[in-house]
């Protein structure tokens, strides 16, 4: 084969054919193995499960999530439980202080529940009761982000 570059006859060696040909099946296969993805999309009863609040408002916990004049809204704990029948609950500590004004201290619960759709790895909680509002979120691995609105805002849960 007469190279157009060089002008004259170029000849491969089995070696370097050899060589080429392994070097683009390794690709191959390096490509094939980085697309093939073990992702399993959530389903109620995979996500089913306990979840312990870690951050709001991306800080750890207490967090204190609203400061008024008069008072202080902090974050203790929370737990949402996910089942497999798409219901859930979701509970918060919370204590409330508006000492500034001359009221102690009070510890507050929240508490939301009602069931859960996904979309992937979004997830609603579609609340009923006394909260009657859908809180969306995303699902990555066993962290679960929902947005509570004000005053909470992004809560993380970790799953136990």
């Amino acid at each position: 084969m007469i190279h157009p570059t060089i002008g004259r006859a170029v000849t491969r060696e089995p070696r370097h054919t050899f060589l080429l040909l392994a070097s683009c099946a390794i690709g191959l296969v390096l490509v094939w193995a980085g697309c093939s993805d073990s992702f399993v999309p959530p389903t109620p009863s995979n996500v089913a499960g306990q979840y312990s609040l870690t951050l709001a408002q991306g800080a750890p916990l207490p967090k204190v999530v609203q400061t008024t004049a008069s008072c202080d809204r902090t974050v203790l704990s929370g737990v949402l439980i996910l089942r497999a029948d798409a219901t859930f609950r979701l509970e918060l500590e919370t204590i409330f202080d508006c000492s500034r004004v001359g009221q102690g201290p009070a510890q507050i619960g929240q508490l939301a529940f009602g069931n859960f759709v996904l979309d992937g790895t979004t997830i609603t909680l579609n609340a009923i009761g006394d909260i009657t509002y859908p809180f969306v979120g995303r699902i990555s691995g066993r962290t679960l982000r929902v947005d509570w609105a004000l005053p909470y805002g992004e809560l993380t849960f970790d799953r136990l």
